[in-house]
């Protein structure tokens, strides 16, 4: 453990602070060393997935997220990347939930999933394209051919020496619809089709943080005013968030502005009190208001886990 924590020392200096996403890397669980213990196979311990439906519209929801996850330890850059290929995603934590959901109007919908330890890529949504569809990965248009892209998700429970961590990741990927690899079951732990890791996230979540996911679409463009008829704009390709979470939008009622329903996930690592760390005694000279919004402490918590991570 020492040396672990050395060389996590020396990633931290280094700036590597988000872990890397492999899509293809099996994920050990009966029988093989820290999943065998019953307190990480237990059923308290493991992922809770919320989906909300917001009454807001993509762009109220991003500034929500934006705001409330400024205690995070996600990197900004990851942040920048994944907005690019249309999804937002901020690290808050938990007991704040409630705070966000009021600032984001309230949800017409609450729906709880249990997964506890998913040791295999598990669908999360999915869109079914009939063809020539093409979508903007935020360098690049590809085409998509008759297949299904999946957002699909696995995450684990790390016990360390100070505490339990969650390890979470999330990826989209496409298949073809006559694939016979096509239905990802409880028992796939490899994607099938291509991925795109450049709108996936690998991250290090620990206890009482969770992470909120959204889409992030731009408002349309408005129409071209000329001497003929106006024009409406020309629509760009989706990005990947637009077409695996696409925004609700309902017909206007009599005087009243369009309403938009925005779909928002959010991932809470339920951690059991065995692997939760004890509260550390401050001394008495000691200012709890004068402790930064993130600790050191939390952030080499999460870069060691990134080294012990199963390979």
């Amino acid at each position: 453990m020492a040396v672990t924590r050395a060389i996590a020392a020396l990633l931290l200096l280094a700036g590597c602070q988000e872990p890397e996403l492999a899509v293809n890397s099996p994920v050990p669980l009966a029988g093989a060393g820290d999943f065998a213990d019953s307190r990480v196979r237990g059923g308290d311990n493991g992922l809770e997935v919320i989906r909300w439906s917001a009454p807001c519209d993509s762009s109220h929801a991003v500034d929500v997220l934006d705001a409330a996850g400024k205690g995070g330890t996600l990197p900004p850059e990851t942040i920048e990347r994944l907005r690019r290929n249309g999804l937002m995603v901020a690290e808050i934590p938990t007991d704040r939930l409630p705070e966000v959901l009021q600032s984001l109007g309230g949800t017409l919908a609450d729906l709880r999933h249990w997964h506890g330890q998913i040791g295999e890529w598990r669908e999360l949504v999915r869109v079914d394209l009939r063809g020539g569809q093409a979508i903007f990965t935020g360098d690049r248009v590809r085409p998509l051919g008759m297949s299904t892209v999946r957002l699909s998700m696995r995450g684990w429970t790390v016990p360390m020496e100070d505490g339990g961590l969650f390890w979470f990741e999330f990826v989209p990927h496409s298949a073809a619809r006559d694939s016979a690899a096509l239905a990802l079951g409880s028992s796939r732990d490899r994607l099938r089709g291509e991925a795109f890791p450049e709108a996936g996230l690998s991250v290090v979540l620990d206890s009482g943080w969770s992470l909120v996911l959204c889409p992030d679409i731009p408002a349309p463009a408005p129409a071209e005013e000329s001497a003929a008829a106006p024009r409406p704009p020309a629509e760009p390709p989706p990005t990947l968030g637009a077409l695996l979470l696409p925004v609700e939008r309902l017909p206007p009622l009599p005087g009243q502005p369009p309403q938009e329903r925005t779909p928002v996930f959010v991932f809470i690592p339920r951690l059991p009190d065995a692997l939760v760390p004890l509260p550390v005694e401050r001394p008495s000279g000691d200012s709890p208001a004068a402790a930064p919004a993130v600790s050191g402490d939390r952030a080499a918590r999460a870069t060691i886990a990134v080294t012990e991570r199963p390979s």
